[in-house]
C-alpha cells in the first residue's frame, strides 16, 4: 500500500508534526543531529527519525518518531516519544483551504484538500485516543492537534488522493475516516490483586474506582486479569457494561478461586469460543500439578474484530509462585495447547503473570521460537519493573529485577508500542501491586 508524500514529510519533520512549547509549534528540524532508520517488519515496515538536541522551553530534548506501514493497509501508525522519558507536547496539524472538505467527530479528524488543478486532490486521515490529546484546534488554515504533556502520543494515519484506485472521492475518503476501520488490537494484562485481600489502604474498596479510570484512559479491545475474584468481575462489568467477560474459578471450574479472566469489548469484538484448563497432567478437570503450590489455569478466547472480520486468540494465565518444575510445565502445556487449539494458524496472544524475572530460563520455550516477547519487539518499550510489593518493591528502570509480567504473540505484523502503566490513577498510586502491561499489535 501506497503512503503519499505528506506522510514522509511528516516523519521527517519539516511537515505537519512538531513538538509544541505551549504557544507556537517547534520545529524538528532545529536539533542538533538527526538520524533516520529504515527495515522491515512481518507484513510491512518501519521509519523511524530520531532527532537529538531540539531546543524546547529552555531545555534539549531527544525525540524519536516512528511510522509503521502494512503492505494490506492504508492506515500507517505514527508513534513519536521523548527518548529520555520527559513529557513534552507534541502537535499533529494538517493545512487546509478555503475549497477543502473537513470532517471530525470523536477521535478523528479528516481533510480533502484540492491542490492546483480541480482533477487534482488529496486527503489526510487521522485517528487518535481522545484522553491524550487537547481539544481539535482550527484557525489559520490549519486543524491542529495538541497532545497532553507525555512522553510518548502516537496516532493512525491515513492517506488518498484523486490518483488512487478507490477512496478517491471526498466522500468515500472521509466515511473511511469516520469509520476508522483499523486492523490493531490493543491489549492489557493486569494481576488485580485479589479481591478480598487485607491491604489496608490499598484495599479492593480503595482502589476500585482507580481500575476503572486506567481502562477509561488506555481503553483496550481485550484485557486479561490474573486473581480476580467474582466481585472485582460484577464490579467492572457493572460499571463499563461494553466489557463482556468468561472465565471460571480455578478451585472447582465454576466459582471458587481466583480467576483468569478475559474482557473483550463487545462493540468491536464478538466471542466465537473460549475454555479454561488447568496447567497439570489433568488439564481437563480441577488439579495441582508438578508440586505447585496452588491450581493454576488458563483461560483462552477466540475472538472475531467485528470491523475487519479477522479473528485471533488469546490466552490468559498465571504461573506458580513456588515451584520452578510448575512454571516450566506449565508453560510447555501452554504452548502445546496453543498449537492444538489453533489449527487454522490465527494470530495468537499469551500474556499474564509468569512468577519469574525476565531472563529465566523458563521463557526460552517462548522467547524468539514460539512466540516474540511484546516488551521485547516493540518500537516503543520501557524496561520498567512489574512487581511493585505496593511501593516496596520498585526497581529503577532498565534493570529487569521485577519484571514478572508478559505479552507474548505470533501471527501479528508488528508490535508498534508496549507501556508497563505506573500512573497514578484517582489518587492511587498503585492500583495493584502489580502494573498493568499493555501493547498495539498490528495484523
Amino acid at each position: 500500500m501506497k503512503i503519499i508524500a505528506i506522510i514522509a514529510s511528516i516523519l521527517l519533520g519539516i511537515g505537519d508534526f512538531q513538538l509544541w512549547d505551549g504557544t507556537k509549534e517547534v520545529e524538528l528540524t532545529s536539533a542538533q543531529e538527526q538520524k533516520t532508520f529504515e527495515g522491515k517488519t512481518r507484513k510491512g515496515k518501519y521509519t523511524e527519525t530520531i532527532a537529538i538536541g531540539v531546543p524546547y522551553n529552555g531545555d534539549f530534548v531527544n525525540i524519536s518518531i516512528r511510522l509503521d506501514e502494512r503492505n494490506d493497509s492504508r492506515w500507517a501508525r505514527l508513534t513519536a516519544k521523548e527518548l529520555n522519558g520527559k513529557k513534552v507536547q507534541f502537535c499533529l496539524s494538517a493545512d487546509y483551504k478555503d475549497n477543502s472538505v473537513l470532517d471530525q467527530g470523536t477521535g478523528y479528524f479528516g481533510v480533502w484538500n484540492y491542490l492546483s488543478k480541480p482533477e487534482n486532490a488529496e486527503g489526510l486521515g487521522i485517528r487518535f485516543r481522545p484522553n491524550e490529546f487537547l481539544p481539535l484546534e482550527a484557525g489559520d488554515s490549519k486543524l491542529r492537534l495538541i497532545s497532553k504533556p507525555a512522553g510518548s502520543v502516537s496516532a493512525k494515519i491515513a492517506t488518498g488522493s484523486t490518483a488512487e484506485a478507490f477512496l478517491n472521492t471526498p466522500e468515500e475518503f472521509l466515511a473511511y475516516v469516520r469509520d476508522g476501520k483499523v486492523d490493531e488490537l490493543q491489549l492489557v494484562s493486569f494481576n488485580i490483586r485479589y479481591g478480598t485481600a487485607n491491604d489496608g489502604t490499598n484495599s479492593w474498596q480503595y482502589r476500585k474506582e482507580a481500575t476503572l479510570a486506567m481502562l477509561d484512559e488506555v481503553n483496550p479491545g481485550v484485557f486479561g486479569l490474573q486473581e480476580a475474584l467474582p466481585l472485582q468481575v460484577s464490579y467492572i462489568e457493572n460499571n463499563r457494561p461494553k466489557y463482556r467477560s468468561v472465565g471460571v474459578g480455578r478451585d472447582d471450574g465454576k466459582d471458587e478461586g481466583e480467576r483468569m479472566q478475559v474482557f473483550y469489548d463487545k462493540t468491536r469484538y464478538k466471542l466465537k469460543k473460549w475454555g479454561t484448563y488447568w496447567l497439570s497432567p489433568t488439564p481437563n478437570v480441577p488439579s495441582k500439578g508438578w508440586n505447585a503450590a496452588c491450581y493454576r489455569t488458563a483461560t483462552w478466547v477466540l475472538l472475531k474484530d467485528k470491523s475487519s472480520g479477522k479473528y485471533f486468540y488469546y490466552v490468559d494465565t498465571h504461573l506458580d509462585h513456588v515451584s520452578h518444575e510448575a512454571r516450566v510445565n506449565g508453560l510447555n502445556l501452554i504452548v502445546d495447547k496453543i498449537d492444538e487449539i489453533n489449527p487454522e494458524g490465527y494470530p495468537m496472544v499469551l500474556s499474564g503473570d509468569f512468577n519469574v524475572w525476565k531472563g529465566d530460563p523458563c521463557l526460552s520455550t517462548l522467547d524468539g521460537k514460539q512466540m516474540l516477547s511484546a516488551r521485547e519487539s516493540a518500537g516503543l518499550t520501557d524496561e520498567e519493573g512489574t512487581f511493585n510489593g505496593w511501593g516496596l518493591e520498585r526497581d529503577e528502570p532498565g534493570d529487569g529485577g521485577k519484571i514478572i509480567d508478559f505479552i507474548y504473540y505470533k501471527g501479528f505484523s508488528v508490535c508498534p508500542e508496549f507501556h508497563t502503566i505506573t500512573k497514578t490513577y484517582e489518587g492511587k498510586p498503585y492500583i495493584s501491586d502489580h502494573y498493568p502491561i499493555t501493547a498495539v499489535l498490528m495484523y
